[in-house]
């Protein structure tokens, strides 16, 4: 093998490596089956189902939340969580789901240059919002919150998505990727 052909193999090696180790993650939490794929390296990232939370609103509804953690090794990473109400839910559109985003995320002191948008996720209508958060003095953070009614059960299951990850090296691929199904 000449030189030059061995230094393109190395280089093609090198290009390919990275997307050999990104795979698409799958777990089940509850009665639930949770894809996504990151677009990252497997070893960069931890994935961790908790235990379901049941509580009841103050309207007596009872709700049971199904969590799936994403943790980059560092405080700040992601979370999907499944919120299951046994009453039935109105079905809301990605506008109307806007508006609850951007008025929950103006409430704290803490956030600022919120941006939000209408989204397909997941095959539903839903809405994200971007903000900067300022979690002390010298530490201000990108955080992005998206919600869609799941397409399987939309008057009773809500998908609540939370990412620190940057938009181009997390979120928006965990977006474009994530699919909820009932197992």
């Amino acid at each position: 093998m000449k030189v030059k052909q061995f230094i393109l193999l190395l280089v093609l090696i090198a290009f390919v490596l990275p997307i050999v180790n990104a795979a698409p993650d799958s777990v089940v939490t509850g009665p639930y089956k949770v894809s996504f794929d990151l677009g990252l390296r497997s070893d960069e990232y931890a994935v961790n189902v908790t235990a379901p939370v049941i509580t009841e609103t103050l309207g007596g509804d009872k709700l049971t939340q199904y969590s799936v953690l994403i943790n980059p090794g560092t405080y700040f990473g992601a979370a999907i969580k499944i919120e299951y109400s046994e009453e039935k839910r109105a079905i809301i559109t990605g506008p109307d789901w806007e508006l609850v985003l951007k008025s929950s995320a103006g409430d704290d002191p803490r956030v600022s240059g919120i941006v939000s948008d209408t989204r397909v996720i997941d095959g539903a209508s839903g809405a994200i919002v971007s903000a900067m958060v300022k979690l002390d003095s010298e530490t201000i953070v990108d955080e992005y919150h998206a919600i869609y009614q799941a397409p399987f059960d939309p008057t009773h299951a809500l998908v609540i998505i939370t990412s620190y990850y940057p938009w181009d090296k997390g979120t928006l691929q965990l977006l474009k990727t994530i699919h909820v199904e009932k197992v």
